[in-house]
């Protein structure tokens, strides 16, 4: 039977908060601090710093030995697959960026452990180089992201009060869609401009398009307005969903329902209409954190042209 004589000392006390700490980190829902896209991704790489501090406890609190090091690479990529895997059952998502992310926080741990460990001058060179080579790559990746961010934020406060004109393949980006709805853009139908967006909805639950690459207060505006061109001959009803920074796993979102008469669709929504769009409560149209355009179980396909989305 495999023994280990642990006594309990300071550094093994530490270890276990810190342990504790870093896994209850990866299972808190921030959404109460309202960090939203484009800055999301700040949140997702400090999977990689919980991850190393996971590490770090894990070997201080673990007993010398030949296998100290392989018994906390071990334990540490158990903890990133089972804390995953538990978010599927919590607020959270999982995501296998995340375990990509968790990773790297292990491996740059157990480079740095081997490096100090290991004698010979080729292996600690090579563990040593390992190490740099992830941390390199890793703060090459946040500096992107940053001024990324930045750069978008810039572009989508110089295009105010205009959201969306979708005259840029930029513009495309902002928008994402499930696999039951195809976006490009398109010069057949336009309100404004050269391009549209066109979206081919499939018959499906909840085809849907959202973007979360917006701006977030909207309590300077008095109407959100967007046109609609319709080119199927029937009305088809179009529901609009809101997310707020208190919606928590998509309970609690406002929502508004529109019929698209055939043709040209001029949308203008009052900003009291969808800040009582929730039946508990009323919108934060402060801190929205993303719009979403769906059909409810559509008996066909339909394709729709979204154009000129805007503030007033």
């Amino acid at each position: 039977m495999l023994y280990f004589n642990l006594q309990f000392s300071k550094r093994h006390i530490f270890s276990l908060l810190l342990l504790l700490v870093s896994i209850g980190l990866l299972s808190l829902n921030l959404n109460f601090l309202a960090i939203s896209p484009p800055y999301e991704f700040i949140q997702n790489f400090a999977h990689i710093l919980i991850f190393l501090f996971i590490t770090l406890a894990i070997y201080k609190a673990l007993p010398v030995s030949k296998y100290r090091i392989v018994l906390t690479f071990t334990i540490a990529t158990v903890i990133s697959f089972t804390t995953e895997v538990f978010q599927f059952f919590g607020a959270r998502d999982a995501d296998i960026l995340d375990i990509l992310l968790n990773f790297s926080g292990i491996a740059m741990a157990t480079s740095w452990f081997l490096s100090k460990r290991t004698k010979k001058k080729t292996n600690k060179y090579f563990f040593t180089i390992s190490l740099l080579f992830l941390i390199g790559i890793t703060t090459s990746a946040f500096t992107y992201k940053c001024s990324s961010a930045l750069y978008k934020q810039y572009q989508l406060r110089k295009m105010l009060p205009f959201i969306s004109d979708f005259e840029t393949e930029w513009e495309l980006v902002r928008w994402e869609s499930d696999r039951n709805a195809e976006m490009s853009l398109s010069n057949k139908q336009v309100t404004r401009g050269k391009f549209s967006l066109q979206v081919n909805f499939q018959q499906s639950s909840f085809p849907r398009i959202c973007s979360h690459s917006i701006p977030k207060d909207w309590s300077k505006y008095n109407r959100f307005l967007f046109d609609i061109i319709n080119p199927q001959d029937e009305i088809i009803p179009l529901k609009l969903k809101f997310v707020d920074n208190y919606t928590n796993n998509d309970k609690c979102f406002g929502r508004i329902l529109i019929k698209l008469m055939p043709g040209i669709n001029s949308i203008d929504l009052s900003l009291n209409e969808i800040r009582n769009s929730i039946i508990e409560r009323n919108l934060n149209i402060q801190n929205i954190r993303g719009v979403t355009f769906y059909l409810s179980d559509p008996p066909k396909k339909y394709t729709l042209f979204f154009d000129n989305i805007r503030f007033e």
